[in-house]
């Protein structure tokens, strides 16, 4: 039988079911035996690769403590506000749409509220982490307000005690430490700014450097007096002043006199108050 012959007496074989795996094991056709067309080529069938997981994005409740206050964020279509207190975020594990969020939300708070430094990281952790929890973020909360008019002010004396409030403006006092104001404020000198003014000295007027800063330290205890910090030194005028009642008032003397307090168990964040007839001093309390 030729070769031909061979091969198609083979694979009528093989379609009918009349050859066993143990009579294609025993045939002694060469591979260009074979049933498929002399020129087929063998194709290379695809190996199956694992594909890797679809990392999902966590979606819980999240509660953050801002001061006293509490803001709730639960898994929405992106970071809307619903309510008081409540807010919509996207589960995400980009950073930068958590950072989004957190920038966004913080932009919204009150006023009377303020992150410290580390709380954006800390809202943007939660977002991104998507656990129930309720989460302390680092804030400062307002201790003290007051603004005092410019009435009974000269102004020299409003000069320079604007002046003295730009060097307590952003100030930081660490907890249990106690504030001088003639050291933050320093030396009433012409270079750091200070011009001549009316000092009430022995019960007279005299114009001196920097005369009307103590209206500035006026200020100061006026706020300070508003809050829960033990005041260790605060002196009065030779008379009383019109712009305070009687005893509320703080005079200093760089050297001789000064206004001090012994700060509490918190941060305490000075800021300048600046209206259109008056100064103050904010003071802000941290928390968490």
């Amino acid at each position: 039988m030729n070769l031909i012959a061979r091969r198609a007496a083979l694979c009528a074989a093989m379609v009918a079911g009349a050859l066993t795996l143990q009579g294609l094991q025993s045939a002694t056709l060469t591979g260009t035996e074979a049933c498929a067309p002399a020129d087929s080529t063998a194709q290379a069938q695809p190996q199956w690769q694992p594909q890797p997981a679809v990392k999902t994005p966590k979606a819980g409740t999240i509660t953050f403590l801002i001061g006293k206050e509490r803001f709730t964020f639960v898994p929405g279509q992106g970071a809307d506000y619903l309510e008081p207190g409540k807010w919509s975020y996207l589960p995400t594990l980009d950073l930068e749409t958590a950072r989004q969020t957190a920038v966004l939300f913080a932009d919204a708070l009150p006023k009377d509220l303020r992150l410290r430094d580390g709380g954006l990281d800390r809202i943007t952790s939660a977002i991104l982490e998507g656990e129930d929890a309720t989460v302390a973020v680092p804030s400062w909360v307002i201790a003290a307000e007051i603004v005092i008019p410019l009435t009974y002010v000269s102004y020299n004396g409003g000069r320079n005690a604007s002046t003295a409030l730009d060097y307590l403006d952003g100030y930081v006092l660490k907890a249990n430490e106690t504030f001088s104001f003639n050291e933050v404020v320093g030396p009433r000198s012409a270079e750091r700014g200070f011009i001549t003014g009316m000092s009430l000295i022995d019960n007279r007027f005299v114009q001196e450097q920097g005369g009307g800063i103590c209206f500035a330290s006026t200020i100061v205890h006026q706020a300070v007096s508003r809050t829960d910090v033990e005041i260790v030194e605060q002196n009065h005028h030779s008379r009383p002043v019109a712009y305070v009642p009687r005893g509320g008032d703080a005079t200093v003397y760089y050297g001789e006199l000064d206004y001090r307090f012994r700060n509490g168990d918190a941060l305490l964040a000075f800021e300048k108050l600046q209206r259109p007839n008056g100064l103050g001093l904010r003071l802000w309390k941290s928390m968490h």
